[in-house]
């Protein structure tokens, strides 16, 4: 199993019973990243690890109710075409999917 894939499964787990997401912001935006020509919104269990994973002071953690990610975001990355990045690595490397398909993977978490 790839580091990529270790830190998809962990965020799966911390999700489970939790109230919320977070992404990076600089308060006008979100942070995105480019994976093979797609972008894609960084996702995090926790704001502390959303903020050691920025160098770049501008960008905060920002938490994401999970009824607003259901209700809100997912229709809206999907309309947009932007994939999720869960729980990158340093170097941006994530498990990368639609958000539709992270759904899927966080209902039995959170039922």
């Amino acid at each position: 199993m790839s580091d990529a894939e270790l830190r998809y499964d962990q965020f799966i787990e911390r999700i489970s019973g939790k109230e919320e997401l977070w992404v990076l912001s600089d308060g006008e935006s979100f942070a995105l990243l480019n994976s093979d020509g797609e972008d894609c919104l960084p996702l995090w269990a926790d704001a502390e690890s959303a903020r050691l994973w920025s160098n770049d002071p501008a960008l905060v953690p920002r938490e994401v109710p999970l009824a607003a990610w259901f209700e809100r975001w997912v229709p809206g990355l999907t309309a947009d075409n932007i994939m999720v990045a869960v729980n990158p690595g340093e170097s941006g490397d994530a498990v990368v999917l639609s958000a539709e398909e992270l759904v899927d993977a966080m209902l039995p978490a959170n039922g």
